[in-house]
């Protein structure tokens, strides 16, 4: 297994992911996409409970969830009627 394979592993399980949902999205997606969806998930577990962390990244991942209303992130991802929230002040992705 690769580093950056072990070190996703790691941060997975820390959240409740088991180490195959993260090899099987390694195999279909991109390191970047799926530490975006670990911090993503990790953001979200601070904030709600969240009952099925595999679920839930494997989700985020797929419909390309991002961070919004979060200190120092920038301005504000925020599209009027066009996006679809998970929490008031949480993840959301745009609809295509």
């Amino acid at each position: 297994m690769d580093i950056i394979l072990e070190n996703l592993t790691r941060h997975g399980n820390e959240l409740g992911v088991p180490a195959s949902v993260i090899r099987k999205l390694y195999e279909r997606y991109s390191s970047y996409e799926i530490d975006r969806g670990l911090t993503l998930l990790w953001y979200e577990t601070r904030t709600r409970t969240i009952l099925h962390p595999s679920g839930w990244l494997c989700h985020a991942i797929e419909h390309h969830y991002r961070m919004r209303n979060i200190p120092h992130s920038g301005k504000s991802h925020r599209q009027q009627g066009s996006a679809k929230y998970t929490s008031k002040e949480g993840a959301h992705h745009d609809r295509y």
